[in-house]
């Protein structure tokens, strides 16, 4: 009883499916077409039971739940890399719940941060960014913040970013808060532009992100410039180009203009321009002489 308020719906499912076929062996396979759900459900939400001693598996074999092979991106090719994450067993889990404050603290967190209980294969992604890929408590609370704040809620996903920005060299409390805090800015100049734009409907492919990157961290153009090339690039073309709008951004950059006053200054016609500076003489000073000569 200690358990059920604990377990999630699945392993109470299967529990009882367990429980009323106790004179015959049932295997995963037929309790996952019951349920109608994977094998793999079917195996975290058994292993919930067999962790804390409720059920007894069939052979002392631990199973070994690996996700897909990390990669690393090097500039244009990607380098597999052969190593997996270890995962422990149903005892070596509940041995290091036991003995560690800080698995315990790293799993009672991520669960109130996901919004449910962790299945023991979901505990054990957590154990393993911590003890293999080396990552802190805290530090692993950030990466799912991170990625909470993004739509991703999948454990098997947070640890497929965790151990890509650790195969980067983003393995100190400093490098991943500065790493955190450079992506989530990038997210925000997206936004920025998106809505500058009136795109509503779809997010930003991946060439039209870097040009938002160049704008606004290579060059460092503000918002207001950017809107005033989108306008220019509407009028001319009478639609929305990203490599339109990039050429008018380059160019005012190589004419050293900052400003929208700049910019807009810069597109009045010639004469409308010449019309409105001031004339190099003095007026006041030619009229003064020409009465000094009368007289």
């Amino acid at each position: 009883d200690q358990y059920i308020q604990n377990a999630g719906s699945l392993s109470l499912k299967v529990l009882l499916l367990i429980l009323r076929n106790a004179d015959r062996e049932i295997s995963p396979e037929e309790l996952a077409e019951k349920l109608n759900v994977s094998v793999s459900d079917i195996k975290d939400a058994a292993n919930f039971w067999i962790i804390n001693g409720s059920i007894l598996q069939k052979t002392d074999k631990p199973e070994v739940n690996t996700p897909p092979l990390r990669e690393e991106e090097t500039g244009e090719k990607v380098k597999t890399i052969t190593q997996r994450p270890i995962r422990l067993s149903g005892k070596e889990m509940e041995a290091k719940i036991k003995n560690s404050a800080e698995i315990r603290f790293l799993i009672s967190e991520t669960e109130k941060a996901l919004g449910k209980n962790l299945l023991p294969s979901e505990a054990s992604v957590l154990v393993s960014l911590h003890d293999w890929a080396g990552l802190s408590a805290d530090m692993i609370l950030m990466i799912i913040g991170y990625c909470i704040g993004n739509g991703k809620n999948n454990i098997r996903t947070i640890e497929k970013v965790a151990l890509d920005w650790v195969d980067r060299g983003i393995d100190t409390h400093e490098s991943l808060e500065a790493h955190i805090k450079m992506l989530t800015q990038k997210k925000n100049n997206e936004d920025l532009v998106r809505s500058a734009f009136g795109i509503f409907n779809r997010a930003l492919t991946v060439k039209e992100k870097n040009f938002v990157n160049s704008w606004m961290t290579d060059i460092g153009f503000g918002i207001e410039m950017i809107k005033l090339a989108y306008e220019k690039c509407a009028d001319n073309t009478g639609s929305l180009s990203f490599p339109y709008i990039n050429k008018i951004l380059l160019s005012w950059n190589s004419k050293n203009i900052r400003t929208p006053e700049e910019a807009l200054q810069e597109r009045k016609p010639t004469a409308e321009r010449e019309a409105g500076r001031s004339p190099s003489y003095d007026l006041a000073d030619i009229e003064k002489r020409s009465l000094d000569d009368i007289v």
